[in-house]
């Protein structure tokens, strides 16, 4: 693209931006309560932020009234008409998830270094359990090449009213505004792992520290449904993928039954039997702990019916590839004739409500897909493998 086409198309995308700014803050003050005033500034910035809602970009353009470029998870070009039509006009910077993509780090900094800002998401998905993931030396290596402002933001109740793995969304208080503001000058001075660390601390939330100082109602319908999706070790039998949900209960095959309450804590219904824990954080470092023993002893592999492998092409189409009972252990996943070697994956991704796995092999971009079935498992797996290698 020569210097002029891209001159135009920065000009023609802030203008769409500001004949849709009105409609991007009315959407953002219906949802969400400001903390801070919205920053205008006048030089290239990059606005980096924790991730809990659907609606955290438009949340972002309340934070920061300028027109930012978005990093975008390629998989939303495969979304509804209206989410096609919404990252059309904004023109966003595609990455792809669980693969290496060092093209999209380019075009990063191409649209910085042309005068444009850019809305970052470092944790790449919505937080499972409520605790922000943390980022790594790369962003700050990203962020430090720009040569631009950094400005941090933190939103807060997100996971609350739009937990990553539920069917439904809930009503109640999401917070957001402004952390830190960063000039170049002061970033020059630090190492790329001291910018990423200091994002960390900036944009760090741990929903249930916060809901048991400060609970909040989170009011809606079928609150449990989708728990499975994240939640795959029952406390009581230790059975995996044995998990149901209906309405606000989950329960597992062995008779174990909790409820998940407008708190977002979770009871249990029988009063023969206690939870060890009351809410999905918990359970989530309870079950990957229970994890680490089951590799251990090797007692490690896993099955899921229903399950879908799609291989996905550069230019975003998708086609599926095998259907059946997924498989995996300590050396990969099988899916029907399709054997993929956990040694042949650089990086992982589980996506969706965590139903969705994203991985490359030499040559090739995968996704797995099964209703119902929770994909950290097998990003577990692949973890593990990778750090077997190292060591």
């Amino acid at each position: 693209m020569s210097s002029s086409d891209n001159s135009n198309s920065i000009k023609r995308d802030k203008a769409i931006f500001t004949i849709a700014s009105p409609v991007l803050h009315l959407i953002a003050k219906n949802k969400c309560e400001f903390t801070s005033k919205p920053l205008k500034p006048d030089e290239p910035f990059i606005l980096v932020s924790n991730h809990l809602t659907e609606s955290d970009l438009f949340i972002a353009y309340n934070v920061v009234h300028r027109h930012m470029y978005i990093v975008a998870s390629e998989h939303l070009t495969r979304g509804n008409f209206l989410k096609k039509i919404e990252l059309k006009l904004l023109h966003p910077v595609f990455r792809a998830k669980g693969m290496t993509d060092i093209g999209s780090v380019k075009e990063m900094l191409r649209r910085v270094r042309n005068g444009s800002s850019l809305l970052l998401f470092p944790e790449g998905h919505r937080s499972a359990d409520g605790v922000t993931m943390p980022t790594t030396p790369a962003l700050g290596k990203l962020i430090k090449q720009s040569k631009c402002t950094l400005i941090t933001m933190k939103i807060t109740g997100g996971y609350f009213a739009e937990p990553r793995w539920a069917k439904t969304v809930r009503k109640g208080k999401i917070t957001a505004g402004v952390v830190g503001t960063y000039s170049p000058e002061e970033l020059r001075s630090m190492s790329s792992e001291e910018v990423s660390k200091l994002v960390d601390r900036d944009i760090y939330e741990d929903a249930y520290e916060r809901q048991r100082a400060n609970p909040e109602k989170y009011t809606g319908e079928r609150l449990a449904e989708g728990l499975e999706n994240h939640l795959f070790i029952c406390p009581e039998c230790g059975g995996v993928s044995a998990l149901h949900s209906e309405g606000n209960k989950l329960w597992c095959e062995c008779g174990m039954q909790c409820e998940y309450d407008e708190y977002a804590f979770l009871h249990s219904t029988e009063q023969s039997y206690e939870l060890p824990f009351d809410n999905v954080r918990d359970w989530t470092r309870w079950q990957k702990q229970q994890f680490e023993y089951k590799y251990i002893l090797g007692d490690v592999k896993f099955t899921d019916d229903n399950v879908t492998l799609y291989k996905i092409t550069p230019d975003h189409v998708r086609t599926e590839i095998e259907s059946g009972t997924l498989v995996g252990d300590k050396e990969g996943l099988t899916i029907g004739g399709h054997h993929l070697l956990f040694s042949e994956m650089p990086s992982t991704a589980f996506m969706d409500r965590g139903n969705t796995l994203y991985f490359e092999t030499p040559g090739n971009y995968w996704q797995l897909y099964g209703d119902g079935v929770c994909m950290l498992k097998y990003q577990l797996l692949w973890e593990k493998a990778k750090e077997s290698a190292k060591s």
